[in-house]
């Protein structure tokens, strides 16, 4: 069973930026939408995606678009509805009131479209509401009614009794509605100015023994337009929207109503009982944890600023979005938490560098300079002081001092009198600044161990002074990348040139006939068994532990070879971060590693990975899209069959029926969906 689960909700006006929100990857017309305004989301049996826009239809295959328009036979080509029907027909329904059928990659009108055009001059826009196993077809036409439409051609129109209102009809489960405005009636003017003096709205409410009567008194003349979304089919529950208010609608009537000036352009109901409404103008998506939340104002607000048309949770509980003017949003994990656009200081989502305060609170820094701390228990996501001036521009590390309560950021320490303060020299006739690009804890963490463009320090974090400095105490200048004290106390730099230990005053480079360990060394991290595991600048992650050597790269499934970070969790698995993104490794009962990439296309905003972070086994990511609490979704119980779509040979589109290829056809590009992506396990 698929749901998503949010983030608890917050009045509006207690919101704090940045909200958290899931991670969410947007297509546009850039990626082969033929329009940003998007009305419709359906998947279809073999696992397409299908979006209705006001240029036509697209169908995603989870790599590329194929958009159809007139030229495919979709004459009206504004599409407001997309059904799938028992036969594996597609129907598009269009504002003009035309039907479609997709069948055989061929569109082709519905048979019966002169019956529906009949009406054309007493409806404004045509819903498509549903068809059913003996094609029986069910519009809403606004003004009018509902309109049924059998596979013999057979109507029957449903309206109300009085000119003007609304119309909600329940039957089979189903909830359907329209309003009503009868202008060729003979009473309407006459009905239409007593409820205008009276400021009141009729709703006739059909059921299958009953129809009853709501009216609805104005909030406004004006106001959100009327609908009715179902919450519970089975006891007839339903949200009904007219004119700024909300009523909750049971058997016995209305359970209770409130003042929502915001229009409603759907309603999503999760298994979990959680509540998606997608709003109209600049309203974005609200998550309401339960139907009562809604009256009370409380929900987790999502895409704010954009008008969201509805929501769609697939087969794979892959989360869609589609909005009026900004594409399709879609969210592979929703539990994979951003937090991004932190205010107008910032100017900028690329965080370089995470610090752990607690299990609430973490601290991290930005590609400007800036540092902040989020408590997760407020919710709140504080800058720390900064300087433009005196400050440095780009954040490389931070480090949170438990002992002192204090953070450090490229070497400089947050003073008490919250400022940013460089680090004393042991030796008082040096005066130069410090500037850290990253740092390592002793095995004591009283002091730090920092890389430079010069060398290399250690620190003692008591006293805010150095104890050594590479370059004047000991003429070590080369720069220096990372820098690490192992379990046994052992100091291992990483270099342009190589993995190197610092023993005796001196670096000393392993004797080891292997060409990763003369390459830049970006990052040194250790396992529980002590085995070295270091990341290059070129040649991938390498394991090292006495004379067993393991590297990974590339070809055995790492996202690059071109390490930023690693980080071993609490729980012994390392993580790697690329600038191609998220490497997670597991060791097998046999030692070997077992390498799962982790992209864009598992839900991450960025691929861009620069530090990873954990406290307690849960991950944090500082990435090129925001700070990341990193979730990951549990392997698919199910899954839709693979099949292919499309076949090339030396970039020419092939028939499946062709089984063997010349000699000279060495290019074969075969494209499947719905095929699962397995990890890779490295033997060596």
């Amino acid at each position: 069973m698929c749901y998503l689960i949010f983030m608890s909700g917050s009045t509006l006006l207690q919101a704090q930026k940045p909200s958290p929100h899931p991670s969410f990857r947007n297509f546009g017309t850039n990626e082969g939408l033929p329009s940003p305004e998007v009305y419709c989301v359906m998947q279809d049996h073999q696992g397409y995606m299908w979006f209705g826009t006001d240029n036509g239809v697209s169908r995603f295959n989870g790599y590329t678009f194929t958009n159809f328009g007139p030229a495919n036979g979709l004459q009206s080509n504004v599409v407001f509805n997309i059904v799938e029907d028992s036969s594996n027909r597609i129907w598009f329904g269009t504002m003009s009131g035309e039907l479609f059928i997709f069948k055989n990659d061929t569109i082709v009108p519905y048979t019966y479209n002169p019956l529906i055009l009949n009406y054309r001059n007493k409806y404004s826009i045509a819903n498509l509401l549903a068809v059913n196993e003996q094609e029986l077809v069910t519009l809403s036409l606004r003004r009018l009614g509902i309109l049924q439409i059998d596979k013999k051609g057979e109507t029957k129109l449903y309206s109300t009794k009085v000119p003007l209102g609304g119309m909600v009809v329940l039957s089979g489960g189903k909830i359907w509605q329209t309003s009503i405005g009868r202008t060729g009636d003979a009473n309407y003017w006459d009905v239409s100015y007593d409820h205008y003096m009276r400021q009141v709205f009729y709703v006739e409410i059909v059921k299958e023994n009953r129809t009853d009567t709501l009216i609805v008194k104005k909030r406004s003349i004006n106001g959100s337009p009327f609908n009715a979304f179902s919450v519970d089919s089975v006891n007839q529950v339903f949200l009904l929207q007219a004119f700024n208010n909300i009523y909750l609608m049971n058997k016995e009537g209305v359970s209770w109503n409130i003042e929502f000036t915001e229009t409603i352009n759907s309603l999503q109901l999760q298994p979990n009982g959680q509540i998606l409404l997608s709003l109209n103008g600049e309203g974005g998506l609200r998550s309401y944890d339960k139907v009562d939340d809604l009256r009370l104002h409380k929900y987790t607000q999502l895409l704010e600023r954009i008008a969201v048309s509805q929501t769609f949770v697939d087969d794979a509980c892959n989360f869609w979005v589609a909005t009026l003017g900004s594409g399709i949003f879609y969210s592979k994990d929703t539990e994979m938490i951003l937090w991004n656009n932190y205010n107008d200081d910032a100017k900028s989502n690329l965080v370089t560098a995470i610090a752990i305060k607690s299990e609430t609170e973490i601290f991290f820094g930005l590609n400007n300079g800036l540092v902040y701390l989020l408590n997760l228990a407020t919710g709140q996501t504080s800058p720390l002081p900064h300087d433009p001036l005196k400050d440095q521009s780009y954040v490389n590390c931070l480090y949170y001092n438990r002992q002192a309560d204090r953070i450090y950021k490229n070497g400089w320490v947050l003073s008490l009198n919250n400022q940013w303060t460089p680090m004393k020299h042991k030796l008082p006739d040096v005066k130069s600044g410090i500037l850290l690009a990253a740092t390592c804890a002793s095995g004591d963490e009283n002091c730090i161990w920092g890389s430079s463009n010069r060398g290399f320090y250690k620190i003692d974090l008591l006293k805010n002074q150095t104890i050594l400095h590479s370059d004047i105490e000991l003429g070590i200048t080369d720069r220096t990348f990372s820098i690490y004290e192992d379990k046994c106390g052992r100091v291992w730099v990483g270099l342009q040139t190589g993995i190197a230990e610092f023993d005796n005053g001196k670096l000393v480079k392993p004797i080891v006939n292997h060409q990763a360990f003369n390459m830049r060394t970006e990052a040194i991290e250790e396992t529980a068994d002590s085995t070295l595991i270091f990341g290059t600048k070129g040649l991938g992650v390498v394991f090292w532990k006495e004379d067993k050597i393991i590297n990974i790269m590339e070809k055995e499934g790492l996202t690059s070879n071109m390490i930023e970070d690693i980080h071993v969790d609490e729980n012994g698995i390392i993580w790697v971060a690329t600038l191609s993104g998220l490497n997670k490794i597991t060791l097998s009962a046999g030692g070997k590693p077992v390498i799962r990439a982790i992209t864009i296309a598992q839900g991450l905003p960025s691929n861009e990975i620069y530090q990873i972070a954990s406290v307690n086994g849960q991950v944090w990511l500082a990435t090129g899209g925001g700070l990341v609490k990193y979730h990951e979704l549990p392997p698919a119980q199910t899954a839709a069959p693979p099949f292919f779509t499309n076949l090339k040979v030396n970039t020419q589109h092939t028939s499946f029926t062709e089984t063997h290829f010349p000699y000279y056809c060495y290019d074969i590009l075969i494209l499947v969906i719905n095929l699962v992506v397995p990890v890779f396990e490295f033997f060596t």
